[in-house]
């Protein structure tokens, strides 16, 4: 037991290296956090992601592609048996309170910047100012996009890449009369306590046996002899 909430969504980017410490991929934690890989994006991490970040070692990769599966399966049953759905404690946020327009096509850059900060993201605010995005192109960007515009976190491009989506899904529903103008939807609600694992059925024991091939790895390099100098 590592202590964890059960909901993975509302896990922090440190949540995340402890569980991959917990797994046995704990010389990976650093990259995630750098790469702020949040509880809420790790489901949306493909192998070139990995590949990115550094994880070259096939056997590690399809490892841990598989036990995100696990996860996803065990998160989604833990859901179903509560009767709740599980999100994300970050939202998107309220375009009025926000002083933008709810025309985001009329964004200007900075407007579009401003939203970009509401959404914790100040970092890039620059980038965006730089390349000169507006509201008539915000939602065609993509996340190969997103990195040559400089967003060089992968956490954080899948995040805005998410909230692009759940933005359009939200104007369109406006449009359509079906969403409300003062409340944008969130993209979670509000966070579950309890401990969890994080080591779905079957993870455990690998998750051992990787600890123990680590050891012996380290004590096989401490045994050798230093070479001549």
């Amino acid at each position: 037991e590592i202590g964890l909430p059960q909901n993975v969504f509302v896990w922090s980017s440190k949540d995340v290296g402890t569980w991959l410490t917990s797994l046995g991929l704990g010389e990976y934690a650093s990259a995630f956090v750098q790469n702020n890989m949040q509880g809420d994006v790790i489901f949306l991490l493909l192998e070139s992601h990995l590949q990115e970040i550094g994880m070259k070692k096939i056997g590690d990769l399809l490892y841990f592609m598989e036990v995100l599966t696990q996860l996803h399966d065990a998160v989604n049953s833990w859901s179903k048996m509560i009767g709740q759905s599980l999100s994300s404690t970050r939202t998107l946020p309220n375009l009025q309170r926000n002083g933008l327009p709810l025309q985001v096509v009329s964004w200007n850059s900075k407007e579009v910047s401003i939203w970009v900060e509401a959404l914790g993201l100040a970092e890039w605010k620059p980038a965006f100012e730089k390349h000169r995005v507006q509201g008539d192109v915000m939602f065609a960007l993509s996340e190969p996009a997103l990195l040559e515009i400089g967003v060089t976190k992968i956490g954080d491009r899948l995040y805005l890449v998410d909230c692009l989506q759940s933005l359009h899904e939200e104007v369109t529903s406006w449009k359509t009369g079906q969403g409300s103008r003062s409340e944008p939807r969130q993209l979670g609600g509000g966070p579950t306590s309890g401990p969890v694992t994080g080591l779905p059925s079957g993870a455990t024991g690998a998750a051992a046996a990787r600890h123990a091939a680590q050891e012996e790895e380290a004590q096989a390099a401490a045994a050798r002899p230093a070479p001549p100098r």
